[in-house]
């Protein structure tokens, strides 16, 4: 019955949305909605929930953004609707407390967002956009001995992908004396070459495999999109400076293969922060669910894997190729400004 998670529309009208995540041991038993009007500031809540059987939830509503404007609700009831008449999923929705009789709503996906991803890259480099966990040896044994994608990692994260690799190459742009990729030339390469581009908000991201970056070998990637009003639309990850970062002495992987693993773990770090997702030794300056400090001793796609408690070797025998819970939460759950590419801005949090 997991195919019953995901996103909800009311069926009597639009605007207002409910994520199922909830059934399922794997789920997060939370329940979130946002109401959207066009006369009132959006309104966002979320519940953590209960079951007393498989298809029914009950949890007490934590407003997070314009609760006050007219959602006086409490509590929320949620049924799944298993009659075999409907081939969609279906959701029967009480709101407590409330006159309001049961309200209908329809799944819409079975993932919480969508985001159409442009990998594009610079001549003469070929994106890695998966990995086999056995090609380290060492890895958990319950791992599928198959590649994991790109559009795997985030759908197992209920992040729909629309990937779209670009054939041609981006020309390199930097000019001077480093010759050296830099937050502007990668944001002046963005507009020029990526079709979806647009300064404003958006569920849409541009990746560039590129060769260096100015600050030298040991940055291996970066979410260069950080300055002006709409950011976090471009990520950067450089296969001249992993290859170079040679920081896996005594690792049981080859060369070859650790050079192609680091490559795609900074693929999916990277989009991590286009996501808004911070490090978990880092500090923000709200918002506690983006600096999950309780899980920074484990091993996660937005913890660096050389960091204490890690060392490379250690990391990757205990890495599961996934976000952290927390991560999940905000990535599923957040109100959408804060997710959303080109929004709320990456100093903002």
């Amino acid at each position: 019955m997991e195919h019953y998670n995901g996103t909800y529309v009311r069926c009597d009208q639009s605007r207002e949305t409910i994520k199922l995540d909830a059934v399922g041991e794997e789920s997060l038993k939370i329940i979130s909605g946002t109401i959207k009007s066009p006369h009132k500031p959006e309104t966002s809540w979320i519940a953590k929930v209960s079951h007393s059987s498989n298809d029914y939830f009950r949890g007490k509503i934590i407003p997070l953004e314009g609760c006050e404007e007219g959602f006086p609700h409490k509590e929320i009831e949620v049924t799944l609707d298993t009659s075999t008449s409907n081939t969609t999923p279906r959701l029967k929705v009480k709101y407590l407390p409330s006159d309001e009789p049961v309200i209908q709503f329809e799944q819409t996906s079975q993932y919480f967002r969508t985001v159409r991803i442009t990998v594009a890259h610079q001549e003469g480099i070929a994106p890695v956009l998966s990995f086999n966990p056995h090609d380290f040896i060492g890895a958990p044994a319950d791992l599928p001995n198959k590649p994991i994608g790109l559009t795997d990692v985030f759908e197992n994260a209920g992040i729909a992908i629309d990937l779209q690799v670009t054939e041609q190459a981006v020309p390199f742009i930097p000019e001077g004396r480093f010759r050296s990729w830099d937050e502007y030339s990668l944001h002046r390469a963005m507009e020029e070459h990526w079709t979806y581009f647009r300064d404003e908000p958006q569920w849409a991201l541009w990746v560039l495999c590129a060769d260096k970056y100015i600050e030298g070998r040991h940055v291996l990637g970066i979410m260069f999109d950080n300055f002006g009003e709409h950011q976090r639309q471009g990520v950067a990850v450089f296969y001249d400076s992993i290859e170079k970062d040679i920081a896996c002495k005594g690792c049981t992987v080859t060369l070859a293969k650790w050079f192609d693993m680091m490559k795609f773990w900074t693929l999916c770090h990277e989009i991590g922060h286009a996501f808004n997702l911070r490090h978990p030794f880092r500090e923000t300056k709200s918002h506690n669910w983006l600096s999950p400090k309780q899980e920074q001793q484990l091993p996660y796609f937005m913890h660096y894997p050389y960091l204490e408690p890690w060392n490379i070797q250690r990391y990757f025998e205990h890495f599961r190729y996934e976000f952290s819970k927390l991560n999940l939460l905000f990535l599923r759950h957040a109100p959408e400004h804060f997710v959303r590419m080109g929004d709320d801005a990456w100093s903002k949090l």
